[in-house]
């Protein structure tokens, strides 16, 4: 009997720490996730964010001049890219551009848009995404860290659908993180 209580205790605890967020972390960081982390954040991706002060719930957001950074984890399978290629003219461009928009359906059926923070020569945007693509491989959720700038009614696919406008600061699955400024202190 005593084996079974060591044993369920034992259980129990392994559980409890499977979760990288637990109850006491949300509760201190209340408004740097959007919704459930699925086990990707931890602590420190929580408490870099809560630095920036966030203090207003995204989907009650109001003032198109502030922007507030958030975390908002979604299935992989209702991720899609769009990219985007300047036209390239040799005689009066001198450099190549390019830009990437992460586009991704949450819970609520609500378009989320993640657009770069500017345009990237096409080297480095097709490396993101060669390495966004590896992270996201095989996962069933991701966590994308962004601003969140608008949340407005637009045509897409053909039919009008709420949409939230976020500028991308970074992508996390439970396989790593990369981003423009990096994560958990590292450049990537």
């Amino acid at each position: 009997m005593y084996r079974l209580f060591l044993f369920i205790i034992l259980c129990i605890n392994i559980i409890i720490k499977s979760f990288a967020i637990n109850p006491t972390n949300i509760a201190k960081y209340p408004f740097v996730l959007v919704g459930d982390d699925y086990g990707i954040l931890t602590e420190q991706d929580m408490m870099e964010d809560e630095n920036y002060g966030s203090t207003v719930d995204p989907l009650n957001y109001n003032d198109p001049i502030k922007s507030d950074r958030y975390w908002k984890c979604y299935k992989t399978s209702d991720l899609s890219f769009k990219y985007w290629d300047s036209k390239f003219n040799k005689k009066l461009d001198d450099y190549h551009v390019g830009g990437l928009i992460i586009y991704v359906l949450d819970n609520n059926g609500i378009l989320n848009a993640y657009d770069m923070r500017r345009a990237l020569s096409i080297d480095v945007r097709d490396k993101f995404l060669k390495k966004w693509r590896q992270l996201i491989k095989n996962q069933t959720y991701l966590c994308i860290h962004g601003d969140f700038v608008s949340n407005e009614i637009e045509l897409y696919n053909g039919k009008n659908r709420q949409v939230y406008g976020w500028v991308f600061n970074k992508l996390k699955t439970k396989k790593g993180c990369h981003g423009y400024f990096g994560c958990n202190g590292k450049n990537y």
